[in-house]
């Protein structure tokens, strides 16, 4: 039996890839506002499936089915939502990074930006529910009076009533 002679040795890095420009990674609004229609509410009905899946213990194909996703779509795109369990079955994490459009609010008002992280997303809607509760009272408040709800009280925030 003849003897293979040792190969040339490799180098020792290996050649990265280059990351990919994927359209459907978007970190930004100004990417999101870009897309078509179709792709926007795709991207919307992922975090909708995940809290199906955490709330209403659903499994991934009924969650992609209540929210008009394919389940191929919800696996793909929600991947880090999304652990695989030791049956091949896929379960919702606690977390996610998914992109959400928030709508936030400022001294210059209501304002739209993109978030991927859910810890922002959780404070920036308990800070817009909580403005919107105030006013939602002041208003109740103050039409007992007939006084219209002063600017200074506004600061710049428009009710979407």
């Amino acid at each position: 039996m003849k003897r293979h002679a040792k190969g040339v040795r490799k180098s020792g890095r290996r050649r990265r890839s280059k990351p990919r420009n994927n359209a459907w990674n978007v970190t930004k609004i100004v990417q999101f506002v870009g897309l078509p229609e179709s792709a926007q509410d795709m991207l919307l009905a992922l975090p909708d499936a995940l809290s199906f899946m955490r709330e209403d213990d659903l499994s991934a194909s009924a969650a992609a089915r209540a929210t008009g996703i394919s389940r191929s779509f919800l696996i793909r795109r929600g991947r880090s939502g999304l652990k695989k369990l030791k049956n091949g079955r896929y379960a919702a994490k606690r977390n996610d990074h998914l992109f959400r459009p928030m709508i936030v609010v400022s001294n210059e008002g209501q304002m739209e930006v993109g978030t991927r992280a859910f810890r922002e997303a959780s404070i920036a809607g308990k800070h817009s529910a909580a403005v919107q509760r105030y006013l939602e009272t002041a208003m109740t408040r103050h039409s007992d009076d007939s006084h219209e709800i002063t600017s200074s009280m506004r600061r710049g925030i428009e009710s979407p009533c």
